[in-house]
């Protein structure tokens, strides 16, 4: 069964104590199944984030929900490779030992390089350092003592405790193939935010193609896809709420969509499955098709609707996801 997520709202002009405490408490009692954050250290909005460039610490974040949630999966989409992985390996530990276990840990490259310079990281090692810091992880959570060394970072007769009370899945997020590659290759799972439906159609056979390649059953990654959700009591209400430009530029990743057969990402149909927009009746069918392609997860991202989202978080709640369940 599709597990339903939620996108906390920790980042931006609507942030606040209520929205990300108060009102998951209430998602949780509603059906939401797991609660999600993002991961910046040096953030600018998007367009269609608005300008206020508050972004509260993924882990404060999730240790506070750990604090007043009972049973929900709690997940990073996705940390950046910016902090030492012996720390990574601890904060994980603790929200495991705070949450009972249900911890995921979404892992990414970031793009931003002022993230990495403020962190004391050079962009170029992005990616030794995510191969790295996944290596160290694995060693922390398992190991007794963790000795380890490799081309940025050496470890030596170091014990991390408390150790994870259950196992913490590794998932990676980017939504390139080269992606889709380090996914399967460094992970147990892929995560690649929000996509076109074409695009996620496409990738999912890449996958397909490198789990066969390097022996594995395509059952053993799981799937988490985050689109962007518009709930209204009018399919014209929702659908005006979407800055259609803005969105189709939002990702880094956009350089690596299929193209439409329109040539361009121009309308709301363009978006599809990256953007789902419209009624509780027409939300629930366009989440269907992404569920129908063997989707493990959907995490509902409401930031369309930060203005307004305890209302939007209800009426999903109340009106698709139990039609989901």
């Amino acid at each position: 069964m599709t597990r339903i997520g939620l996108l906390v709202p920790h980042f931006g002009e609507f942030a606040s104590k209520e929205t990300i405490l108060d009102l998951s408490v209430e998602a949780e009692q509603l059906g939401y199944q797991s609660f999600w954050v993002r991961d910046h250290l040096v953030w600018e909005p998007h367009g269609m984030e608005g300008s206020n460039n508050t972004f509260l610490d993924p882990f404060i974040t999730l240790a506070s929900l750990a604090a007043v949630l009972t049973d929900s999966v709690l997940g990073t989409g996705v940390i950046i490779p910016t902090r030492w992985p012996l720390k990574l390996a601890q904060n994980f530990s603790s929200l495991s030992f705070l949450n009972n276990g249900n911890i995921v840990a979404g892992i990414g490259l970031g793009a931003n390089p002022l993230e990495f310079a403020a962190a004391g990281f050079a962009a170029d090692d992005r990616e030794q350092i995510f191969i790295e810091t996944v290596e160290i992880l694995h060693k922390a959570w398992n190991d007794e003592v963790v000795e380890y060394s490799g081309e940025i970072f050496n470890i030596s007769d170091v014990t991390i405790r408390p150790k994870p009370v259950e196992d913490i899945p590794i998932i990676y997020g980017g939504s390139s193939p080269a992606a889709v590659r380090r996914a399967v290759r460094h992970t147990v799972g892929w995560y690649p935010g929000r996509l076109p439906i074409d695009t996620l159609k496409a990738r999912l056979e890449y996958l397909e193609v490198q789990t066969e390649k390097l022996e594995r059953r395509r059952d053993t990654m799981n799937i988490i896809i985050q689109p962007l959700v518009v709930i209204g009591d009018t399919t014209m209400e929702a659908v005006e709420r979407v800055p259609i430009e803005e969105v189709a530029h939002s990702s880094e990743g956009a350089k690596f969509w299929k193209t439409p057969a329109s040539g361009g990402f121009e309308t709301i149909n363009d978006l599809r499955g990256l953007v789902v927009a419209g009624t509780s009746d027409e939300v629930l069918e366009q989440l269907e098709e992404i569920i129908s392609l063997g989707i493990d997860e959907i995490i509902v991202d409401l930031r369309l609707q930060f203005d307004r989202y305890p209302e939007a978080m209800r009426k999903f709640g109340h009106e698709v996801l139990p039609r989901l369940k």
